[in-house]
């Protein structure tokens, strides 16, 4: 096993329903269905003819239904006559029991395998919990992140301000016991299954620091993931750091963008290196406060169908801006370095060549708890141009330039130096 490997210990849900939710990850709009109740009394050939009327309207509405958005449905289709078929025949002449759940979410998976493409992708129920939970900006836990480190279960972070940090637990206590059951590198997921299904009860962790066995009471709690971060440089330039793209990373970077303005910055540093992206929706959210309204952020392409996503506030900056990009910006991230380097007046691109990820997926969560994401659009810069790794590549920086020098045993980041050099020579 990988002594590294870290987990973030985060409480799921189970998001079982009896309807199919279907949402993008990139707007986060789920599809929700409202039902409210109502008593009311009918004759008996009252029911009789509503019943008749019933059968009448849905047969039309079911006709129309599938001859426009769903004819691909067709029940004369030999595909999926040859599906049903399979199903039903292992379903009743199979020897044992069939998990009928089981049995549709491999077919599904399967399914979605056969694509090739590598950002489609199968997700079973816990794998559909992590996934929801690291795009969502905010879990319900209690703040501590861990790691195998030979056979021991080390904390290696503890969130600002999380119940653990209140109760005192530190980085490097070692997990011995949660809730009086020993943990080790073999059976860790009981500490996680024991704070998810924790609800309002405190939760009891033995921890060994230092040789002395301490023990705390702790109850989860909803914890806020940071994804923007922001310091000030030499002569004033701003710095602001992205991480990735939650559902609430607009609203960091708007309030950290604003804490830097009050302090009179004279230029600005975005670091979006090792960013994968994430909600598509927060672009905007990033991006509107440097340009005036109808400035073209991205195009969505569908069915050779182009949509162009523009900004809506009449606001704008004109202070110097240097973007910090690399292999491993991708994505969201790709789209608000690409929208600067198509429009603002004064930006310049500093590192790698980003990761060329140029398409879109929609989610599907399934009745089991399971889902599956598969490409449905690509997007392309403001000026039109498709970043795709397989294709056309990633963006291009302006200064090509590694973040280390492997000689320099302190690690300097030649980027960063870099964009403040550019960044005082412009405001000098």
């Amino acid at each position: 096993m990988n002594k590294n490997r870290k987990f973030n210990l985060i409480d799921r849900k189970e998001l079982k329903g009896q309807s199919k939710t279907i949402k993008r990850i990139e707007d986060n709009k789920p599809v929700e269905v409202i039902r409210s109740k109502r008593t009311t009394y009918f004759s008996t050939l009252e029911v009789i003819l509503i019943m008749i009327l019933s059968i009448l309207f849905g047969s039309v509405i079911g006709v129309i239904f599938s001859l426009t958005k769903y004819n691909y449905l067709d029940s004369s289709d030999k595909n999926l006559q040859e599906f049903i078929s399979t199903y039903n025949s292992i379903v009743n002449n199979y020897y044992n029991k069939v998990n009928k759940d089981e049995l549709i979410d491999s077919a599904i998976n399967g399914m979605v395998n056969s694509l090739d493409d590598p950002y489609s992708t199968y997700m079973d129920e816990s794998e559909t919990d992590d996934f929801n939970d690291s795009i969502s900006g905010y879990y319900d836990g209690v703040g501590i992140t861990i790691t195998v480190d030979g056979d021991n279960i080390k904390i290696v972070d503890i969130i600002h301000d999380s119940p653990a940090d209140k109760a005192g637990m530190k980085k490097g206590d070692i997990i011995v016991k949660v809730n009086d059951i020993n943990i080790t590198k073999d059976n860790f997921n009981i500490m996680r299954d024991t704070i998810s299904n924790a609800d309002n009860k405190k939760i009891k962790f033995l921890v060994n620091r230092d040789g002395n066995e301490m023990t705390f009471n702790i109850k989860k709690d909803r914890i806020v993931i940071d994804s923007v971060f922001s310091d000030i440089k030499d002569n004033n330039i701003g710095y602001l750091e992205i991480t990735s793209f939650y559902a609430n990373t607009g609203d960091q970077f708007e309030k950290k963008l604003n804490e830097l303005e009050k302090e009179n910055i004279s230029s600005l540093i975005i670091d979006l290196r090792d960013n994968p992206g994430g909600h598509l929706n927060q672009v905007n959210r990033v991006v509107e406060p440097f340009f005036k309204k109808g400035v073209v952020i991205y195009q969505v392409e569908s069915n050779n169908k182009k949509t162009k996503i523009k900004t809506t506030k009449k606001d704008s900056r004109k202070y110097p801006v240097v973007i910090l990009i690399n292999e491993n910006t991708a994505s969201a991230a790709e789209i608000v370095a690409a929208c600067f380097d198509d429009n603002y007046s004064d930006i310049t691109l500093v590192g790698k060549k980003t990761y060329g990820k140029g398409t879109i997926q929609k989610e599907v969560n399934l009745t089991s708890g399971s889902s599956y994401k598969y490409t449905t659009d690509r997007w392309l810069t403001s000026k039109g141009k498709w970043l795709n790794r397989g294709t056309t590549g990633g963006l291009d920086p302006d200064i090509e330039l590694e973040r280390y020098d492997l000689n320099d045993l302190n690690n300097t980041d030649l980027q960063l130096q870099k964009a403040i050099s550019i960044l005082n020579e412009k405001n000098s």
